[in-house]
């Protein structure tokens, strides 16, 4: 199923093995991701599906979902001065908080808990990608290092989205304290 997460992993992927930004996979993922975005910079997980819903609730952005949308962006090719990459950044920054992940209301709760490494993983590579961003890739790397264990490792209490094997939980925070 199409979502912001893979469309972002690929994005970047494809850059990576030197597609170039214009190849029409790219523009379509760009579409895509900017079918996510909401009027006050942030994204949902999936476009506007009042039947489908996101784990933030319908239309609701959230700090995950945001990262990988100025992720996708980026590897897309738009440039940092873009105005949907400015308004994703200014999202990042005004709800920059790294000991949970931001954009969660009392009625959505049980997501946020499972998703906190992939967050801090996502936002590194947000920030990184985006440039001009020491303070905050240094919070999230703080945060990630206090979830790790004397041995190097973390398992979430959380099972939801299975940060609860060490296996994941321990890479998320890898990518994260690698930026």
């Amino acid at each position: 199923h199409p979502d912001l997460s893979v469309t972002a992993f690929v994005c970047e992927a494809l850059r990576a093995a030197g597609v170039a930004s214009g190849d029409p996979v790219l523009c379509d993922a760009k579409a895509f991701a900017l079918r996510c975005g909401t009027a006050d910079g942030g994204f949902t997980f999936f476009p506007h599906d009042a039947a489908r819903g996101t784990k933030a609730g319908e239309g609701v952005p959230y700090g995950t979902a945001t990262a990988d949308g100025l992720r996708t962006l980026l590897a897309c090719g738009a440039p940092a001065d873009d105005v949907r990459v400015i308004a994703a950044r200014r999202w990042l920054d005004a709800h920059a908080e790294f000991e949970r992940v931001p954009g969660f209301d009392a009625a959505h709760a049980n997501w946020e808990p499972g998703l906190r490494c992939y967050w801090l993983a996502s936002a590194a590579r947000a920030y990184a990608a985006h440039g001009h961003s020491m303070r905050q890739l240094a919070a999230i790397r703080a945060a990630a290092s206090a979830r790790l264990a004397e041995d190097g490792s973390h398992a979430n209490p959380v099972p939801t989205m299975k940060e609860d094997d060490p296996l994941v939980a321990t890479a998320l925070l890898l990518i994260a304290l690698a930026r």
